[in-house]
This record gives C-alpha cells, structure tokens and sequence, in this order.
C-alpha cells in the first residue's frame, strides 16, 4: 500500500503531469512458485509449490516508490518504480525462520495503470 505525495503541472486545460513519491508497504498473503526446466527436449522438473510456505521468504516488504503520471481530462495515465529496501532472505535456525545477513533478496517493481476520476 503505497502513501505517496503528488504534485501536479498543469500543462493546458484539461492537460497536467503529475510526479508522485513516497514509501510503501506490503504483506504477502500468498502465492504460488512454479518451477519447470527441460534438457533435450524432455522435462526435467515440474514443480509447484506455496511461495510462502514452502520458501524462506520474508511475507513483510518496504521501501520507496517514484511516479510519473499524465492528466488528460478524466483520464489518467501513469507508471512508476518500486524500490525494496527490506531484505526479503531468510534462513532456518532450529525450527524458526529469522532474516538472513549474509544474503539480500529485494524487490523491484514497474507499475504501468490507467483509470478514470468520478
């Protein structure tokens, strides 16, 4: 869920750009990973699993987004960047799972969206 701050430059009527940035947050509530590969034409693994509870990954994200987005009377065009700044690795310790240090898994997302203002 991303809190971003926007300001807009008008351009002519109807017309603006608007530049957005600001932190995000996210929980993974699930998803599924699927792993297939080939040798020789004959399928070697085929394998689909529970991202979040078959993987030692961090459910909980943050981090920072930037946005560029234009205004064309009700319209809106926008993309932008995420950027992940928890790391996302983690390791198993006895039967828990705790955040790794020595290795770092971030996330990296492009937002492309469209969409129409009541």
């Amino acid at each position: 869920m991303p809190l971003l701050l926007s300001y807009r430059l008008p351009i002519n009527t109807g017309l603006s750009l608007a530049l957005e940035a600001g932190p995000y947050a996210a929980y993974g509530i699930g998803g599924d990973a699927v792993f297939k590969a080939s040798y020789d034409g004959e399928e070697v693994l085929n394998e689909k699993q529970d991202f979040f509870k078959d993987s030692q990954i961090n459910r909980f994200d943050a981090g920072a987004q930037i946005g560029l987005g234009v205004y064309v009377g009700r319209f809106l065009f926008s993309a932008g960047y995420q950027i992940g700044l928890t790391n996302l690795a983690m390791e198993e310790v006895g039967s828990e799972l705790v955040l790794e240090p020595d290795s770092k898994a971030v996330n990296r997302n492009l937002i492309i969206s469209a969409g129409i203002r009541f």
